[in-house]
């Protein structure tokens, strides 16, 4: 599945970025502290947008924001309850899911185009890059 591949390079980003910041000096950190967490938000941002914000409330709580999670669950779950073939209703939410996915593949895609080689080539600059390139994922 596309999402999942591209959700694969973000939670990869995350485990760089997680592993990096033990390897950077106080001084260090101090000059990259900016783009860093700029980077980290939006690696945040991503995986929200993906997998929905974390809730810390207590009990059954339901968030205003559809998360593209609960976008690809739908379909499945009214398919799996259903008898007979998909009807009008499932083709329509997994043409909804399709569409959340490519958007979120596409915003990934950017993120991975635009703000994730600067923040590798400010790492390599001081000689601390634990990081790699990723390719485009392709839609659908």
């Amino acid at each position: 599945m596309k999402a999942a591949e591209a959700m694969d390079m973000i939670e990869a980003a995350e485990a760089m970025l997680k592993a990096n910041k033990n390897d950077i000096e106080e001084e260090q950190l101090s000059k990259m502290k900016d783009q860093t967490k700029a980077v980290k938000d939006s690696v945040q941002k991503l995986m929200d947008h993906v997998f929905g914000k974390e809730d810390d409330r207590q009990g059954i709580t339901d968030s205003p924001e559809r998360s593209v999670t609960s976008y690809l669950y739908s379909p499945y779950r009214h398919i799996g309850s259903s008898l007979g073939a998909p009807a009008e209703t499932e083709k329509t939410l997994i043409g909804l899911a399709r569409e959340k996915s490519n958007e979120a593949i596409g915003m990934i895609n950017d993120f991975f185009a635009e703000d994730w080689p600067a923040y590798v080539e400010m790492m390599e600059s001081v000689q601390l890059s634990p990081f790699k390139t990723f390719d485009k994922v392709e839609m659908k």
